[in-house]
């Protein structure tokens, strides 16, 4: 038995959605990737970050965080867990911050802004904050992944690789990852080639933007 099975009501999450160990594949600012022009969203001034399920068989997961110099904020959230992990140690910049976070092994924890920054600070919420921060989960990195932790639990389809070494791992992820970015591209071309009358609403989940 490779998950370690929770008896205890109390430590059981009251999230929506399973954590999982994801290696990071992708991290971009203003993302202009198939996916993200897909979204209503506005892509400026927001980080991109999709991570490969590594023990669980899902698809890419993805978050993205909204700039903002707040501390209340999906942005803030992501900058304290950074902060947290160790992360932004000898980051000058975000760039850096960026290129050292591709290839990282992180648990992430679907979670609202607010719990988790009342979590981790013991500061109380502010009132009259936007209702999406108290009520809108988002993935969250809360811990760094040892490599030989994969060991327990790595999904099937996936251990053979494991097992010819990280380096093996991440490049079947990255291109996993290319593969992906490839289906939404010839999508997003599909789209665009349709007239305004045919085009059906596309279906993705932006919830945790």
């Amino acid at each position: 038995m490779s998950e370690r099975i929770i008896i205890d009501w109390d430590k059981l999450s009251d999230s929506l959605r399973e954590p999982f160990v994801g290696l990071i594949t992708h991290a971009e600012w203003n993302c202009n990737c198939p996916i993200c022009r897909k979204s209503p969203i506005q892509r400026n001034n927001r980080l991109h970050i999709a991570m490969l399920p590594l023990d669980k068989e899902l698809d890419f997961q993805h978050a993205w965080y909204n700039y903002s110099g707040k501390k209340w904020s999906s942005w803030g959230a992501f900058i304290l867990s950074m902060k947290k992990l160790g992360v932004t140690v000898g980051c000058r910049d975000l760039q850096e911050l960026l290129q050292k976070l591709k290839g990282m092994l992180f648990e992430f924890e679907s979670i609202t802004v607010v719990k988790y920054i009342e979590r981790e600070t013991g500061m109380k919420c502010p009132s009259r904050l936007p209702e999406m921060l108290e009520k809108k989960e988002t993935w969250i990195p809360v811990r760094i992944v040892r490599e030989n932790e994969l060991e327990f639990c790595i999904r099937d389809d996936l251990r053979q690789f494991y097992s010819q070494g990280m380096d093996r791992l991440r490049e079947i992820a990255n291109n996993l990852w290319q593969q992906e970015l490839k289906k939404h591209e010839e999508e997003l071309k599909q789209i665009e080639q349709t007239s305004p009358s045919e085009v059906e609403t596309y279906e993705y989940d932006f919830s945790n933007e």
